[in-house]
């Protein structure tokens, strides 16, 4: 009887629904307005001035929502603090991306900017990671140190390397070949390519949890930024008839433990 109780609870805990482990509780929607709430969350970038790593957002249609965290995947356009724009959502799972600016065609670019943004809060558990480990044996710590950036691994180089590389993906305006910016968004860019050529095998990521807020209208002058949001994902069905059988074994088994327990 034992034994059979623990495999209930087993099979209960593994349904557990996905959303579990999504950051924010923030729902989106094409026509929401959003605004940049602050950036206290950032560091500002040596090479340029800009912040980089998470920024924090309010979704003013409908500001009972908690506050979300957003990340920027568009160096070529600008927003400033307080700035409210509209947006249009497209989930990274499967949606339409016709809304984007890298549009249809552009899913595997998307993927690894969700990757590397997913990268912010780990930034200093990869300091001893090879970052190209289909050639080189170099970590990421000896390549910044190599290329000028501080022998001390820490988290303006590394936010510097992830957000650079996230624009060098996007960002046509991103600087140029040869500059520290590309310099250090080389490696992370390398990672990202290898893990996309892996299918991301093993990271554990789910694009269903990440989706893009592009601006709308996409183009024209004073036009805001692209952002990543991770958001809630609502389990699939399968997940919750799981999660029902094996309250029903429990509830099951517990009612036949009590008749047992009359009995005697």
């Amino acid at each position: 009887m034992k034994r059979l109780l623990s495999y209930a609870l087993a099979l209960t805990l593994v349904a557990l629904p996905n959303a579990a482990r999504a950051q924010d509780d923030v729902t989106f929607q094409d026509g929401d307005q959003i605004r940049l709430a602050n950036v206290n969350n950032a560091v500002v970038a040596s090479w340029g001035g800009v912040y980089l790593g998470p920024y924090t957002g309010q979704l003013m249609s409908d500001p009972t929502q908690p506050m979300f965290t957003m990340y920027c995947v568009d160096y070529d356009h600008e927003i400033s603090l307080g700035q409210t724009w509209t947006i249009n959502e497209s989930n990274l799972g499967g949606a339409d991306l016709s809304q984007t600016r890298e549009g249809v065609s552009g899913l595997g670019t998307y993927q690894q900017t969700a990757y590397l943004a997913s990268l912010f809060s780990s930034w200093d558990l990869l300091s001893g990671v090879k970052w190209d480990p289909s050639h080189s044996n170099q970590t990421f710590g000896q390549y910044f140190a190599s290329i000028g950036a501080g022998v001390t691994w820490n988290q303006r180089n590394a936010w510097s390397g992830i957000h650079a590389a996230i624009w060098s993906l996007t960002s046509a305006s991103f600087p140029t070949a040869g500059s520290l910016a590309d310099q250090l968004a080389h490696a992370f860019a390398v990672y990202a390519g290898y893990q996309y050529g892996q299918g991301f095998a093993g990271t554990g990521i789910n694009f269903a949890e990440w989706s893009v807020l592009s601006p709308t209208p996409l183009d024209g002058a004073g036009t805001a930024q692209e952002m990543l949001v991770r958001t809630s994902v609502a389990p699939e069905p399968q997940t919750w008839v799981l999660l029902g059988t094996g309250m029903l074994l429990l509830f099951g088994f517990a009612r036949r433990r009590g008749r047992e327990v009359g009995d005697v």
